[in-house]
């Protein structure tokens, strides 16, 4: 660009030359020399021609700059049209993706939709429904007796180690009518213990070996072991740290069942200062959900071994048929069919009891088995006490038939 500046001022200089031939040999005494008309022609023609070659040059610089420039324009619209492609390649690439993203979305979305169906096909298959429970309390105690190991003295091990291993067993008292129990929440209180900060801290674990039933099928398995923390007061009971998970993330986490070895960890490290010379025992306090009634053909079962019914008499097809009782599975029918079996004069019964004993052989009144089968056979429910008593009303609701067996046997 420089040059071509140069070059515009030579053509003024070129024709500043031309003027200045023209002033200096076109006037005066000078056109009287010899040859000097030839001189001032060959003067303004080398001058026509030094402007014309300098135009010329002029001309074809400015040619290559613009030349120059189209070339930076071509190679930049190159680049722009191979970025353009690359773009439009990526972008198909991206759709390709996004089409088997969605469709793999989709058929995802198809398979969670029918879990979640035969989930709630599964759920509505539970008869009776799982219901809650509250606050229920084991005691752990030493033996009155004997206390020579662990399992004898758990609270004594536990003043030594500061652990404790509690085994809640599938056969266990508090679970007796108990199906697919399910715990939410658990506490931990260690009566008599003392704290200089009155801030109990308890570490709740679990084995991770986890044993589980539902209409008498049991079934053991193992997962992740539980891991919680529970603080509280000593002096007045009152919980700080709950054994329970936060409400906006209890759909994250699995429920464990209560049957599996719970482990108690009071250690020093998190405890400093704790005099367990007072401790007189440790109380678990559990919240959760359960399946009840599926059991109440096996209280119905050791009630009629109590009463001394020879089962020997039946046939591999009546045992076949026990098996559904014990089972749970048709309950009202099949207690039906032992009675008849045992002889029982069913003419006895009221209008009114033969129109529960229809709701019991229907299964709707499985918790009336054990009453009338003992009532057939004449049990002396009179030596019930008043508590007993009031739980043989459980019986007739079906809410708490295990407990009832329990001191019908223990105390008839």
């Amino acid at each position: 660009m420089e040059r071509v500046v140069e070059l515009h001022i030579k053509v003024v200089e070129w024709d500043n030359l031309q003027n200045v031939a023209s002033a200096l040999l076109g006037h005066g005494e000078v056109t009287k020399i010899s040859g000097s008309r030839e001189y001032r022609k060959i003067m303004s023609e080398t001058s026509n021609w030094g402007k014309a070659l300098t135009e010329t040059t002029i001309a074809e610089a400015e040619l290559r700059v613009q030349y120059e420039s189209r070339k930076r324009w071509l190679a930049a619209e190159r680049r722009e049209k191979e970025r353009i492609e690359a773009q439009i390649g990526l972008d198909e690439s991206r759709r390709e993706i996004s089409l088997e993203l969605t469709s793999a979305i989709g058929l995802t979305a198809f398979h969670v939709s029918n879990a979640a169906q035969d989930g709630l096909q599964n759920l509505a298959s539970f008869n009776p429904p799982p219901q809650p429970f509250n606050n229920l309390n084991i005691r752990i105690t030493d033996s009155p007796t004997a206390c020579v190991n662990a399992t004898e003295c758990p609270v004594s091990l536990l003043k030594e180690t500061r652990r404790l291993h509690v085994e809640i067993r599938h056969d266990h008292p508090n679970f007796l009518s108990w199906d697919r129990v399910r715990i939410e929440k658990i506490r931990v209180f260690l009566i008599g213990a003392t704290l200089p900060s009155n801030r109990m801290r308890v570490s709740i674990s679990t084995s991770g070996e986890f044993f589980d039933r539902y209409r008498s099928i049991e079934q053991d398995f193992v997962s992740v072991p539980l891991r919680r923390g529970f603080e509280y007061n000593p002096s007045s009971n009152g919980v700080i740290v709950d054994g329970n998970i936060h409400d906006d993330f209890h759909g994250y986490y699995s429920l464990t069942t209560p049957f599996t070895t719970w482990v108690i960890d009071v250690s020093t490290g998190l405890n400093t200062g704790l005099d367990l010379s007072r401790l007189s025992r440790v109380e678990l306090h559990m919240w959760g959900s359960l399946v009840s009634g599926s059991r109440d053909a096996q209280v119905c079962l050791f009630v009629c071994l109590f009463a001394g019914l020879d089962l020997s008499r039946l046939s591999r097809v009546e045992l076949h048929k026990w098996g559904s009782l014990v089972s749970g599975s048709r309950d009202g029918q099949v207690c039906l069919f032992v009675c008849l079996l045992a002889g029982l004069d069913l003419s006895k019964l009221s209008p009114v009891e033969l129109h529960m004993w229809g709701s019991l052989v229907s299964g709707r009144m499985g918790g009336q088995v054990c009453l009338f089968v003992c009532l057939f056979f004449e049990l002396d429910l009179s030596r019930l006490s008043r508590v007993e008593r009031h739980k043989l009303v459980g019986l007739v609701s079906g809410s708490r038939d295990g407990q009832v067996l329990d001191n019908m046997v223990i105390d008839l």
